[in-house]
């Protein structure tokens, strides 16, 4: 159950999570006008949730499957790894700490202000425009030599994997709002050449992944029979010429193409090849991993105990694991990694449930299923248990897909 929210009240939320978000998604630096925006843009969100939501929320929603809950424990479980860990420095890490009271904070509102699948689409429709924003300023301050010379997102103290998986995201919502003919739809047809265009120059080959599986889910999902055989194949003619285009180019080959062609020859072992050695370096990180993962697989090594263990055995490159399955099995354990995984699994049934017999809204199913498996699959590569950004996002499906089962008369 959830609390009714006037009109008005929630334009105002929305444009103050929106302004929250953009400095979530775009001011990354932690100094500066940076530091400052974005403080001050959650305490402002935090004031007016306050003001206008928290005081009126019927504390009756928090059940079991709820996003808020599950978050809620498996940040408990890390508040007790203190008693194990091994290196309290690292427990205490305050990135992790700012992005576990974001993450906590904005589940408990959205579930608490979402009366429908409108306003569910609204939150996404918030989230894209915050990427926009982050585009944007990216084209703002990247200077035009360095479109093709480097990796795009330094000019923002971004990582460029974190630019492009972002507007992978954003191609795919970008999509999905074009497709359900929403008002001035060209704006989105835009958003979304605009998201593949800055998502190759990123050299992301995780982005080019999500790009190119969560447009064949999405684009193929929404029809059957011949026309799912006839969408198939464009979509495979597609992304045969966009790889094509990737590896002939020569200013995007430089970029991106050939981080694709080395992490093929890892993959595939041809050794007598140039591999990527950053594909070398994970490699080890997830090994190592695991190895930590074998000596303590109940609860693990304690929160970021990753980081820990590579300071202890001063590794030349202290990082976490790289793989978001081996962070959490290594760090918190069989349990910590069930606490987590458990919503997920959940909604990729869920929306397996919806796809397969859902009569309304499949293109919102099908969106829905397209970012979970995508993130399914990026986690493979990527932390992200502790990214407040794809929190937010995982959280706004579940509550949409909350509500899709009511419309068609499921239980929760």
């Amino acid at each position: 159950m959830t609390a009714t929210v006037k009109c008005k009240d929630k334009i105002i939320f929305r444009f103050t999570f929106f302004i929250y978000l953009c400095g979530l998604m775009a001011h990354n630096r932690g100094y500066g006008f940076d530091a400052r925006f974005t403080r001050l843009s959650f305490v402002l969100f935090v004031g007016i949730c306050f003001l206008f939501f928290i005081k009126r929320a019927d504390s009756a929603y928090i059940a079991k499957k709820s996003f808020f809950f599950s978050t809620l424990l498996l940040w408990t479980f890390y508040f007790f790894s203190v008693l194990w860990s091994k290196d309290m420095s690292c427990w205490e890490d305050n990135g992790i700490r700012n992005s576990l009271i974001q993450i906590i904070f904005t589940s408990f509102v959205i579930e608490t202000t979402s009366d429908s699948v409108d306003d569910c689409k609204a939150y996404l429709k918030i989230y894209l425009f915050s990427i926009v924003y982050m585009m944007a300023l990216l084209i703002i301050c990247t200077p035009y030599s360095d479109w093709g010379a480097e990796r795009v997102g330094s000019a923002l103290g971004l990582n460029s994997n974190t630019v492009g998986i972002r507007c992978s995201i954003s191609f795919i919502l970008s999509l999905y709002f074009f497709t359900c003919k929403e008002k001035f739809r060209i704006i989105y047809l835009f958003i979304a050449i605009l998201s593949v265009y800055i998502s190759l120059f990123s050299g992301s080959r995780k982005a080019v992944l999500i790009l190119i599986v969560g447009f064949i889910v999405y684009w193929c999902g929404k029809v059957k029979g011949l026309k799912l055989l006839v969408r198939i194949s464009l979509a495979i003619i597609a992304v045969s010429i966009l790889i094509y285009f990737i590896m002939t180019n020569e200013t995007l080959y430089h970029i991106l193409g050939r981080r694709i062609e080395r992490g093929f020859n890892f993959i595939l072992g041809n050794s007598e090849k140039i591999v990527d050695s950053s594909s070398i370096e994970r490699k080890f990180y997830r090994d190592y991993a695991i190895e930590m993962f074998y000596n303590h697989p109940i609860i693990g090594y304690g929160g970021n105990g990753f980081v820990a263990e590579m300071k202890r055995i001063n590794h030349f490159h202290i990082a976490y694991s790289h793989c978001n399955y081996f962070e959490l099995l290594s760090t918190l354990g069989i349990i910590g990694f069930v606490l987590y995984y458990k919503i997920q699994i959940n909604m990729l049934l869920v929306s397996l449930k919806q796809y397969q017999f859902s009569s309304t809204d499949k293109e919102t199913v099908c969106v829905v299923l397209a970012i979970i498996l995508t993130n399914l699959l990026s986690e493979y590569y990527i932390v992200s248990y502790y990214n407040p950004s794809m929190q937010i996002l995982l959280c706004v499906l579940f509550v949409t897909l909350r509500f899709l089962n009511k419309k068609e008369g499921y239980t929760d």
